[in-house]
């Protein structure tokens, strides 16, 4: 005797449809989602490495700086490759997205960021960009928009930055272009003005530094500390990235009970 269910498991095969018969998974066709920050931004915490000629120009002004970008897809990551233009890679491979003299290295897949120290003498030669490959678990690959460096830089007594209250001018060869402006007065504030992209404060921090506030378009970011037992040149104390637009950063002394003082340094946009 024949089980109904296999009368018609048999009817089914020969008509090419089993009744039974389960529709597998669609096969991923859709590409990573993969967005790349515009810029690169700076990085706080970190010390500013100069070095002069005998002329007193800078030879070399190296600043860490860091690539961002995000990733998405419902296949998982299986790898990425970071293709990147510099002055360091000239002579290098040419990329559809960049143009000519570029590098290819193959990164992590869970990597997000890309550290690098850049040296804003090669930078002025030729600006460090970058994209990001991204490959899926099913094949399918995408590719970021480029993100971009951007490195200027204005000492303290360049004529962007304007000081209201008491400030005076310290000089000392470990000061980025040898100078500071400081001031030990509560209020006193040091005004730049910046457009859109990454931009950095570095400060002299020392045992006898204090705090000051950081404010954007009038709009408090941070309060940055650079009291610090060993005292440390060149230090970058806060970062950001910017919208678009021109904006007001303004540095305010706090005027730390004890040690009220703070050195502005160098701007880095």
């Amino acid at each position: 005797m024949i089980a109904v269910a296999g009368l018609t498991a048999v009817a089914g095969a020969l008509l090419g449809a089993p009744a039974n018969a389960t529709t597998g998974p669609a096969r991923d066709i859709t590409p990573p989602s993969v967005t790349i920050e515009p810029f690169v931004r700076f990085v706080a915490g970190t010390t500013v490495a100069t070095s002069y000629d005998a002329r007193g120009s800078i030879d070399n002004f190296d600043v860490n700086m860091v690539a961002d970008w995000t990733v998405s897809d419902a296949s998982g990551i299986c790898s990425q490759q970071l293709t990147e233009q510099s002055y360091d890679t000239l002579g290098g491979d040419p990329d559809p997205i960049l143009g000519s003299d570029t590098v290819t290295t193959s990164i992590g897949r869970g990597v997000r960021s890309h550290p690098f120290v850049e040296d804003a003498q090669n930078y002025w030669r030729i600006p460090h960009r970058f994209v990001v490959r991204v490959t899926d678990c099913a094949g399918n690959t995408a590719v970021s928009g480029i993100s971009t460096t951007s490195i200027n830089v204005d000492e303290d007594n360049s004529r962007v930055v304007t000081y209201t209250g008491t400030w005076a001018t310290g000089h000392f060869a470990g000061f980025s272009g040898g100078t500071t402006h400081f001031t030990s007065v509560a209020g006193a504030t040091a005004t730049f003005h910046v457009g859109a992209g990454a931009v950095a404060i570095a400060m002299e921090q020392a045992a006898n530094r204090g705090s000051a506030t950081v404010k954007v378009d009038g709009v408090l970011q941070q309060t940055v500390n650079s009291n610090s037992i060993t005292k440390q040149h060149r230090r970058v104390v806060w970062q950001t990235l910017l919208g678009p637009g021109d904006h007001t950063v303004q540095v305010v002394n706090d005027a730390t009970a004890g040690h009220p003082r703070i050195d502005f340094d160098v701007i880095l946009d």
